[in-house]
C-alpha cells in the first residue's frame, strides 16, 4: 500500500468517523458543523514538502461567527466555510504538546499505532475544543488564552460587543487606536526546511486608512476614542 493510500485510509477510517459523529460534514479534507449563530471547522493540513515516500500533516480547528463575519467581510457568509474563513484558528498540537506538532507517515510508520494515536487525540483533544466552543458565552475565555488566534482587533472588537462585554471593548478599543498612532518598528521571519532563517524588519508607520476605520467603528457602536 503506498502512503498516499495509507494517509487515504487514515482520514477515511478514523478522521472522517470521528468527526462526522459530532455532525460535521465533510468536503474533501474539510470538515464542517453549522451551529446556527456560529460554525465549527476543522482541516487535515498536508506539508507543502511531502513526496510518493513520506507525508507529514497536522489538524487545524476553527471557529466562525456568522454576523460578526457579515459585519467585516460585508460579503454574504460561505455555504461550506474552510478553516481560513474562521476569526479563531488553532492547531491541534498546541492542546496537547503547547507546541505546533505534525504526525509523519513513511515507510517506517507502524500505521495501526498512527491510527490509534490520531483517534486517541481527536477524542481527548478536538473532541472537547468544539463541545466547550458549541456554547457561544464560552467563546470570551478565547480573549484571555494564547493557544487560539484570534484573526483582527476588529473581530476581538465585535465579540466583546456581542458577548455584552461594552466597557471592556471601548477600553481595548482606545487601547488600539492608541497604539495605531504610535505604531512599532514590526519584524517577520521564516524558517526554510534547510535551518536558514530569513528574517524581515519594516519601518514603523502609521496606517491612515486603519485609523479612519477605527473611527468609524467607534462611531457606528457608541465608542467615546480618547
Amino acid at each position: 500500500m503506498s502512503i498516499t493510500q495509507q494517509f487515504d485510509e487514515v482520514l477515511k477510517e478514523v478522521i472522517t468517523p470521528q468527526l462526522k459523529s459530532l455532525g460535521f460534514k465533510k468536503s474533501g479534507n474539510n470538515f464542517y458543523r453549522d451551529l446556527g449563530d456560529i460554525g465549527q471547522c476543522f482541516n487535515v493540513q498536508q506539508s507543502r514538502w511531502n513526496t510518493a515516500d513520506a507525508k507529514t500533516f497536522c489538524f487545524n480547528i476553527g471557529l466562525i461567527h456568522k454576523e460578526i463575519y457579515k459585519d467585516l467581510i460585508n460579503c454574504d457568509f460561505p455555504k461550506f466555510p474552510k478553516e481560513y474563513d474562521c476569526q479563531v484558528w488553532g492547531r491541534l498540537g498546541p492542546l496537547k504538546f503547547e507546541k505546533d506538532e505534525w504526525y509523519e507517515l513513511s515507510s517506517q510508520t507502524d500505521l495501526e499505532t498512527l491510527k490509534a494515536t490520531i483517534a486517541y487525540d481527536l477524542i481527548t483533544y478536538v473532541n472537547p475544543f468544539f463541545l466547550k466552543y458549541a456554547v457561544w458565552e464560552h467563546w470570551y475565555t478565547l480573549i484571555q488564552e494564547d493557544e487560539y488566534k484570534i484573526y483582527g482587533p476588529f473581530f476581538r472588537f465585535l465579540l466583546l460587543l456581542k458577548l455584552g462585554k461594552k466597557e471592556e471593548a471601548q477600553i481595548y478599543w482606545n487601547n488600539y487606536y492608541n497604539e495605531c498612532l504610535i505604531p512599532e518598528c514590526s519584524k517577520s521571519s521564516c524558517v526554510y526546511p534547510n535551518g536558514i532563517v530569513h528574517v524581515v524588519f519594516e519601518k514603523a508607520k502609521v496606517n491612515w486608512e486603519r485609523i479612519e476605520l477605527i473611527k468609524v467603528y467607534a462611531a457606528q457602536y457608541g465608542i467615546d476614542l480618547k
